[in-house]
């Protein structure tokens, strides 16, 4: 073979590959550019799979929120049964404490009461005694009363029989001065005899006196010693009651708390129970 043909079949070779190859690119673009639906079916297929990771996500954010949840209400439950011993204890110390504040207010009440009316009696009797020292005293001064006027009159009637004896004696034929000097002795015996009895009746009234003034004394003095006891008593008293009151709030109030404390368990469990549906909800 001449070398000249030679050249022209290999040009001729790689006309034809070249041709080949462009019919080849020509057969892409056109599979490429027929409207078959292909890049419709592409383009779902990629909206199908966003959605499915954006379905998967917020599943995923509400199974992670339901487990916060049942985190949660389990951790409120724990706490409300570990509350309630505590609030029950409290509960019982304050019943107890308020129960003996409350036998405490009944003997403060008795001690009270017992001083009230020793310091009611000691007032009586200091007030009847007053009374009876000054109706032995206005005895007592009577009597001396009496006493003074028979002695006047005993002086009176002396200072006559001596008046009447010495006129008498200038006169010593007059009989009638006689016989008013005799009925004038008569009259001064009687006076001295009067004088003297008043006197000693002056001594019981003016003893009668004494006792019912030391009576009056001693009686006002019971008053004033028991007084501190009455007052100490209803200071103790009125301390006693307001104890006793703060106690009445103080366990009013827990057994309150109590209450919300024992009604609360059940709600917590429920909430655990809800809580804990919604968590296998959000799993499946």
């Amino acid at each position: 073979r001449e070398p000249g043909d030679q050249h022209g079949r290999q040009g001729n070779r790689q006309a034809d590959g070249h041709r080949n190859g462009e019919a080849g690119i020509r057969c892409v673009g056109d599979e490429d550019d027929q409207p078959d639906g292909g890049e419709d079916d592409l383009g779902q297929h990629l909206r199908g799979d966003i959605r499915r990771r954006v379905a998967q996500t917020r599943a995923q954010q509400q199974l992670d929120a339901a487990n916060a949840r049942l985190n949660l209400v389990k951790q409120l439950l724990q706490q409300a049964e570990q509350d309630l011993p505590l609030k029950t204890t409290a509960e019982q110390t304050l019943t107890a404490s308020l129960t003996t504040a409350n036998q405490d207010v009944v003997t403060k009440q008795t001690a009270f009461d017992k001083a009230k009316a020793d310091k009611a009696a000691a007032e009586i009797a200091a007030l009847q005694a007053s009374t009876n020292s000054k109706t032995a005293l206005v005895a007592k001064e009577q009597a001396e009363v009496a006493a003074k006027d028979a002695e006047v009159a005993m002086q009176t009637a002396q200072a006559k029989m001596q008046r009447l004896q010495q006129s008498a004696a200038a006169d010593a034929k007059n009989e009638e001065l006689k016989k008013l000097v005799s009925a004038a002795m008569q009259e001064l015996a009687t006076c001295q005899q009067k004088s003297q009895t008043a006197t000693a009746a002056v001594a019981a009234p003016t003893q009668t006196a004494q006792q019912m003034a030391t009576l009056a004394n001693e009686a006002a003095q019971k008053v004033t010693q028991l007084q501190k006891p009455y007052t100490d008593a209803a200071a103790a008293l009125k301390a006693s009651q307001m104890a006793q009151n703060l106690l009445s709030q103080q366990q009013a109030l827990a057994a309150k708390e109590l209450k919300q404390a024992t009604d609360l368990i059940p709600l917590r469990k429920e909430g655990v129970t809800r809580a804990e549906a919604t968590q296998m909800a959000m799993q499946q």
